[in-house]
This record gives C-alpha cells, sequence and structure tokens, in this order.
C-alpha cells in the first residue's frame, strides 16, 4: 500500500479454507463374535476438529472390544456433528443335550436351553424352532444351531417307557368247555407273557387251574394269578306242549332241570313243580353263574265231546217242509259229523233210517243216535160221489184197524147211514197215530122245483096265512125279506121255509116287500129274488 506520508508500506494475512464436519463414525451397527477388538474411525482428514467420544476418548480413531452403543461429536469453526454405531456381541452357540434318554413312567420329557441368543436360529428335524420343547413321542430328534459365529448340530434319542403296574385281574368261571378268552387291558405299553407259555394279550383258556400272566417293559415287569373255574350254563326242559282232558287241574313237572342255583316260574314261584288250573303258555327261567335258561311250556285243558241226538221220531208219509233234527253238544266244544256225511248239530230228515252224530275232539269221540220211522198214513174210501131222488138210506163204511174214527156228523163209529143230500166226511186215526180222510157227496137226481108266490093274506082265515116257497130238490136255502126303507125284518132258519107276516112280535104292515134267496140244487148254487105284497 502506497502513502504519501509513508510511501509504500506491506502486510499479509494467511485464509485457510475450512469445512462443516459431515462424516460421522465409519463403521455401520454390526454383530460380532466374542472375542473381538474393532477400531472405530470417524471424521476425515481434511478438516481440522475435535472428537468427543462417549468413551471419553478424544481421538479420531478408537479401538474398542466390548459391545455397545458408541457416540462421538465432531466440531469445527463451521458447525458440529453427532453419530452413533451400535456394536453387539454374539458368542459361539454350543449345546449338548442328553443322549439315549430313558423316561420311565413320565408323559413327556421337557427339553430346555437357555443363553441362546436373539441372533441364534435353532431348527429340528420335525421342522419345530423351539429352543426348549416337551417331547411326548419316543424317537430320535435331530436340532441344528446357528448364528454368524458357527453352527452346531446335536442328537438326542429319547425312550419313553411306563413301570407296569400290578394287573386288575379276576377269577374266570369257565362254562360248558365254550371257547374263553382272557384279554388284558392294563399296561398296554408292555408285552404280556402267560405261564401257559402264550404270549398276547389275549389267552385262550384251554383247562383250569392257576395262571400268571406278567407284563414286561423297558422299565420294568409286574405279574398276577387268576384261577380258571369250570362252570356250566343251566339246564332247564318242561318238556312238550300238553293237552289235558277231563281235569281241573295239572302238575308241570320239569323233564330234566341241571345245574341251577334258581328256578323261577313266571308268577315268581320257586318251587321245582308248578300247578296249573287254567289253559295258558307258563314258562320258568333257571340261573346261576354261567347264565340263564328259560322253557316254556303250553298247556291246555279240554273236556271229552258229548253229544245227545233228539229222540226217535215217527213220520206219516213223507212230510214237508223237510223237518229239522237237531242234537244236543254236551261235555268239550268238538266237531259233529254224522253218517249221511253232513256236518253240524242239525240235519235235515224224513227218510226212515238210523241217523248216527258223532262229536270228536282231541280228547276222544262220543256217538248217539236216532231212529226216524216213516208210515204210510191210512186212506179211507167212501166210494165216488152219488146222487139220489126222494128217500134215502145209503150205508157209508171206512172198515176195522183204526184206533180212531170221527165222521162230519160228529159219528165215532166204522160205518154210518146217509139218509140225507148233502156232503159226509171221515177222518181215521190208525195205531201209528197217522190220519186219512176221505169225503163223499151225496146229491138229488130228481128235477128242480122252485115256485114263490107274489102276495099273502095272513089275517087268520086259514087261507093264505102264510107265505113260502114250493120247491123240490132244493138244499142249503137261505131266505130274507127287506121292508121298503132296505131293513131285514125276517130270515129262515135251518128247515123252515114259510114267513107268517110278523115283524118282532107285532104284526107287519100291508105293503110291498122284497125277497133274496139262495140255494144248492144237484151241486149247483142258485140265487133268486123278487117281490111279494102283505094284504090283510
Amino acid at each position: 500500500m502506497w502513502t504519501p506520508v509513508c510511501q509504500w508500506r506491506y502486510d499479509s494475512i494467511q485464509i485457510t479454507k475450512q469445512y462443516k464436519p459431515i462424516r460421522g463414525i465409519w463403521q455401520k451397527d454390526t454383530i460380532l463374535c466374542k472375542p473381538f477388538t474393532l477400531k472405530l474411525r470417524s471424521g476425515s482428514d481434511s478438516i481440522s476438529a475435535s472428537y468427543v467420544w462417549n468413551t471419553l476418548d478424544s481421538v479420531r480413531e478408537i479401538y474398542v472390544t466390548k459391545a455397545g452403543l458408541y457416540n462421538i461429536t465432531i466440531s469445527n469453526q463451521c458447525g458440529s456433528l453427532q453419530d452413533s454405531v451400535s456394536i453387539d456381541a454374539d458368542s459361539i452357540p454350543t449345546i449338548s443335550y442328553k443322549t439315549d434318554t430313558l423316561i420311565c413312567d413320565k408323559d413327556s420329557f421337557q427339553i430346555t436351553r437357555k443363553g441362546f441368543s436373539r441372533w441364534t436360529s435353532v431348527k429340528w428335524n420335525d421342522g419345530s424352532t423351539d429352543s426348549s420343547r416337551k417331547l411326548s413321542k419316543a424317537g430320535i430328534y435331530t436340532v441344528n444351531i446357528s448364528n454368524s459365529c458357527k453352527s452346531y448340530t446335536d442328537t438326542i434319542k429319547l425312550q419313553m417307557g411306563k413301570i407296569p403296574k400290578p394287573f386288575s385281574l379276576g377269577n374266570i368261571l369257565w362254562c360248558d368247555n365254550y371257547q374263553l378268552v382272557q384279554t388284558v387291558n392294563d399296561n398296554s405299553f408292555a408285552n404280556i407273557r402267560w405261564s401257559t407259555g402264550d404270549t398276547g394279550r389275549q389267552l385262550k383258556i384251554k383247562d383250569t387251574g392257576l395262571i400268571t400272566a406278567t407284563a414286561e417293559s423297558i422299565c420294568g415287569t409286574s405279574s398276577a394269578n387268576f384261577r380258571v373255574e369250570r362252570g356250566f350254563s343251566p339246564i332247564i326242559n318242561l318238556g312238550s306242549d300238553t293237552l289235558i282232558c277231563d281235569a281241573a287241574s295239572w302238575q308241570i313237572v320239569p323233564v330234566s332241570i341241571k345245574f341251577l342255583s334258581q328256578i323261577q316260574w313266571e308268577n315268581g314261584s320257586a318251587a321245582n313243580i308248578r300247578i296249573v288250573n287254567a289253559q295258558g303258555k307258563y314258562w320258568a327261567t333257571g340261573t346261576n353263574n354261567c347264565g340263564t335258561a328259560t322253557d316254556s311250556v303250553s298247556i291246555a285243558f279240554l273236556n271229552s265231546p258229548k253229544v245227545k241226538a233228539p229222540s226217535d221220531r215217527s213220520f206219516c208219509d213223507f212230510v214237508s217242509p223237510i223237518p229239522t233234527l237237531t242234537a244236543n253238544a254236551l261235555g268239550g266244544p268238538g266237531q259233529y259229523k254224522w253218517n249221511t256225511g253232513e256236518t253240524g248239530l242239525s240235519i235235515k230228515g224224513n227218510s226212515a233210517g238210523l241217523y248216527i252224530i258223532t262229536a270228536s275232539n282231541a280228547c276222544g269221540a262220543h256217538s248217539d243216535t236216532v231212529n226216524i220211522r216213516v208210515f204210510a198214513s191210512p186212506k179211507p174210501d167212501l166210494g165216488l160221489d152219488t146222487a139220489f131222488c126222494g128217500l134215502f138210506s145209503y150205508p157209508l163204511t171206512v172198515g176195522n184197524g183204526y184206533q180212531l174214527v170221527t165222521w162230519s156228523n160228529n159219528s165215532t163209529a166204522n160205518t154210518i147211514t146217509a139218509t140225507q143230500y148233502g156232503k159226509y166226511s171221515v177222518r181215521v186215526t190208525d195205531f201209528n197215530g197217522c190220519t186219512g180222510s176221505d169225503e163223499m157227496m151225496i146229491g138229488s137226481n130228481c128235477k128242480l122245483i122252485w115256485y114263490m108266490p107274489t102276495a099273502f093274506s095272513p089275517n087268520g082265515d086259514g087261507k093264505n096265512d102264510v107265505w113260502g116257497p114250493t120247491i123240490k130238490d132244493v138244499q142249503e136255502l137261505k131266505i130274507a125279506i127287506y121292508n121298503r126303507w132296505g131293513e131285514k125284518i125276517w130270515e129262515n132258519r135251518e128247515g123252515q121255509t114259510e114267513w107268517d107276516g110278523t115283524y118282532g112280535n107285532a104284526m107287519a104292515a100291508d105293503g110291498v116287500y122284497t125277497w133274496i134267496a139262495s140255494f144248492r140244487s144237484n151241486f149247483k148254487p142258485y140265487y133268486k129274488s123278487g117281490v111279494l105284497t102283505l094284504m090283510r
């Protein structure tokens, strides 16, 4: 620099270029295996700065031998920078499990391993990644343990076993020599050996006596005894179904009873013999230690059949409709058959002969008879119808050999004499009780005469005092007279043919009256009518 006073003057200044710290610890977070010595560098050579570590070191580079978090502060005139690094330490993994281990009377085996770092991986041959395990199955287990320091493999052979416990065997009843098997359900993990030389969990019983069963396992043995005794199943046989004839009760006596400790009937009875009095099915049950036997028998009660045929019967000729013969069933029920081949208690029969009915059932048969007799009815013969004219005397006879004779005129003689026209009938009964009858008509062969006057005068002068017909060869005459009002005032009685003109107890009034008459002549009917005049 130049000045007028001082002229040239000279001076100097040194200028240095400086940078703010921009780089901290060079080392990244890491994991190291123990033991270790690690150099930690920081900052850069191009800056002038101060260094302060949390280890109290004040240098740019330090050496560490322990795991931990390391911090540094780097400062200069341009600023400061803080940085940190994490150093972790891991040990070389080692394991040493027990091998060929036998575990008795445990359900599982616990494997516990502590001290593995969090960077140690565990992998078993069955895929598990647990460092502590509970093993419940026998077998060979292989585990691989590794970290950044080393990998290590170990193997454990595990055997699980139980000490056989005492058997819960009871004595055996061997019934009927049937195949019997004794099964051991205890100690399922063990091998079973029998004192008979057999092995396995089942023993086929072949004989009686004392037998020992032994259970063997890798942890020990256990034995037990049981006894086989001979027995037989009960037998009860009540016999075949039975029909009891004509009895009110029956004893059921079993055909066979064997090996029973107790018998019981369906009604609760414990007696060996059962008395029954009703039809039905009966059963008994026998029991013992070998089981139960039951048998039944059906008992039926039946009375022998008996049948009573109807009384002997007699018929006159062949009657119609045909009569029924009915027998009575007595005794027990049964089947009924006649010697005609018909079945049932009743048949139709009017033919002469011996009829036999037989009743039968399981208890037997019984028969009875009815005798049917058929007699010819008597046939009296009075002869042909005849006719006479005027007075006559004609004998009618039925002959002899009858127990009873009855004529229409109530005569009981074998012979009567007919003196009048008309019908004559007779009924006879023979000594078999059979009846017969006949009839005969005696008529008139004279010429019919019929005249009826038209007037009369009942005045008591002895002339024309009565009114009536003039007739000949007339039978069964009936006459009725009616007044003009239609009132019947007179009719003839048997043998009467004339009217005297009275009505009641008085004289009838003069006037015209109507008459009506009916009669028979020569077996023909006639009807007449007309009027008459009453005059006094």
